[in-house]
């Protein structure tokens, strides 16, 4: 009998194939003896807006009606709550995957939820940190308004404060009266109103998509591009973003995957999936890929189908990724991610990124932890990921 694993899909205008290319990176790492059997067959699933009602909703519906024995898709951390008692009440298992906007509980929710994050928060933590070491106090971080309802700016915040900041300043480019704005307008309003006699130490920018573009272009032909060090978010700094700048252009910014690696175990992800798709693998694929790695690890008992077998697996075990050590149980052993700080250099529309520096992750038995949570309660509830 088939394992059956129901999938959230979402809309997403940034990454429209980030649930596709989950499933895929999945199918990569499986042998063909699992393959040709169609041991796990993937039930896609709708979900009709990014809320956390409509989330449950679609839980409900690939547990019960489609009876599926795992459920896959991105969510992160402050869906599940509500999904906890579905879980323990079906005896199924919930293997999500997230950028890591939110950082994980400081308590154990459940046994049957489990999660493989890319972190985005630890590289904020390490970039802080780093800034606040290279160029002092004191900085300045500018958001959009989708960026800012997540812990990202808090943990860069705790970073430099570990490293001796005494402040930080914040700007949020939104007018209240509309949902939109115009990004290199209100760039050049914010760089407008910095004090020339004092300046900040260096800025740090978290947009996402088409803003992300927008504010590096307007900032790149600013007064202070070239006397104010940039320090971009790790999405920021994404291919997809640093190909549509047409200007020479330099900056910082974190790498917690290097595509290119030549390590072993990236050559061997990126041609599995490339031999079995045709296509270039994308951060989605790697984490579909993971999930692959650690469900193998449970193979005895998912073919008896002892469905807590698997998920007491699932809380030891760890793989060996692309990007390092991983597991998928989010306690004080979770594994801290290897974190790049790079210079970044664009010329005639090429990207060189050069390893300034080993970046420091944040360990999860930290007082400092504790102190993101505590300072950050955020109402914003899009339940998939910040791209």
């Amino acid at each position: 009998m088939s394992i059956k694993i129901g999938v959230l899909f979402y809309h997403s205008t940034v990454y429209p194939t980030m649930s596709n290319d989950l499933i895929k990176g999945f199918h990569s790492v499986l042998p063909a003896s699992l393959t040709k059997d169609n041991f796990f067959q993937f039930i896609p699933e709708y979900v009709m807006q990014a809320t956390t009602k409509q989330v449950e909703v679609t839980v409900q519906k690939l547990l019960s009606f489609h009876q599926a024995d795992i459920i896959f898709g991105l969510l992160n951390y402050k869906a599940i709550p509500t999904l906890v008692p579905m879980f323990n009440r079906h005896r199924r298992i919930g293997l999500f995957s997230d950028m890591g906007e939110y950082i994980p509980y400081t308590h154990t929710i459940t046994d049957t939820v489990f999660f493989n994050s890319f972190q985005l928060w630890q590289s904020e933590y390490a970039m802080g940190l780093w800034a606040q070491q290279q160029f002092g106090d004191k900085g300045s971080v500018a958001m959009g308004f989708f960026d800012c309802g997540f812990h990202l700016q808090n943990a860069f915040r705790q970073g430099t404060v570990i490293a001796g900041s005494a402040a930080i300043d914040y700007t949020i480019m939104y007018d209240p009266g509309t949902y939109h704005t115009d990004i290199a307008y209100k760039t050049n309003q914010y760089i407008d109103g910095l004090d020339d006699n004092n300046l900040p130490g260096f800025v740090h920018a978290i947009f996402c998509g088409h803003e992300a573009i927008a504010f590096l272009k307007a900032y790149r032909h600013s007064k202070i591009y070239g006397k104010v060090p940039l320090i971009v978010s790790a999405h920021m700094s994404s291919e997809d973003i640093l190909q549509e700048i047409d200007t020479d252009m330099e900056m910082y910014s974190a790498s917690m995957y290097n595509y290119h690696s030549p390590d072993a175990l990236n050559q061997k992800f990126k041609e599995n999936y490339i031999s079995k798709t045709g296509e270039k693998p994308t951060i989605f694929s790697l984490m579909g890929y993971e999930l692959g790695l650690g469900l193998l690890e449970t193979m005895p008992a998912l073919q008896k189908r002892d469905f807590k077998a698997v998920a007491e697996t699932l809380k030891k075990i760890h793989i060996k990724s692309p990007r390092g050590i991983r597991n998928f149980y989010a306690d004080d052993n979770y594994a801290l991610p290897i974190i790049d700080i790079e210079k970044i250099s664009i010329h005639n529309r090429v990207v060189n990124k050069i390893v300034v520096e080993q970046g420091r992750a944040l360990r999860y038995d930290s007082a400092v932890y504790e102190e993101i949570h505590k300072e950050h309660v955020s109402g914003w509830q899009n339940p998939y990921l910040c791209v």
